[in-house]
C-alpha cells in the first residue's frame, strides 16, 4: 500500500511539483500559470502531501486549510503507470484520516466531472452542479469527515 507523507522541506515540495508538472501540465494539458499557485509554497494554511510507493513519488495531493473545522482537497494526481491500483483510494482513506485527526469534520473538493464516480466510491457526495475550472468541467463535493 501507499504512504501518505506530509511535505516538511522545499525538497519534498518539489516532488510534489514535478508530479504535478507531469500530470496536469505535461499529460492533461493545464498551463502551468493555472496549475501552479501561490498555494505552492509551504505555508500553514496549505498543507501538501507526497503518496509514496515503493519508495517512490508517484502522486500528490494539497489540503487547504478553509476553516477550524473543513478543508479543500485540491491537486489529488497519480502518475499514468500508478492509476488503477487502489492508490488513490488507500490515499483518500489516509487523508481523511489525517485531516479527522487534525480536527476537521468536513472535506471539500472541485472534481474533476469524470472522476466523480471514484470520489463517490471514495465516501465523497456531490453537492453542486457542473461548472467550469480551467476548461475542464467540475463538481464540487463533500466527505463528512465525523465518525
Amino acid at each position: 500500500m501507499p504512504n501518505l507523507t506530509a511535505v516538511q522541506s522545499q525538497n519534498d515540495l518539489n516532488k510534489c511539483l514535478a508530479v504535478r508538472r507531469a500530470v496536469f501540465v505535461c499529460e492533461k494539458g493545464v498551463p502551468e500559470p493555472i496549475e501552479i499557485d501561490e498555494f505552492d509554497t509551504l505555508r500553514p494554511d496549505c498543507l501538501h502531501f507526497l503518496i509514496i510507493y515503493n519508495d517512490k513519488p508517484v502522486g500528490t495531493l494539497r489540503c487547504r486549510i478553509l476553516s477550524p473545522d473543513r478543508v479543500k482537497l485540491q491537486r489529488f494526481c497519480l502518475l499514468k503507470e500508478f492509476r488503477g491500483k487502489g492508490i488513490g483510494e488507500a490515499a483518500m482513506e489516509q487523508i481523511a484520516d489525517f485531516c479527522r485527526k487534525e480536527g476537521f469534520r468536513v472535506m471539500e473538493l472541485d472534481a474533476k466531472y469524470e472522476a466523480g464516480a471514484f470520489y463517490e466510491k471514495c465516501g465523497c457526495r456531490a453537492v453542486s452542479g457542473i461548472f467550469i475550472e480551467a476548461n475542464v468541467p467540475h463538481i464540487r463535493m463533500e466527505k463528512a469527515l465525523t465518525e
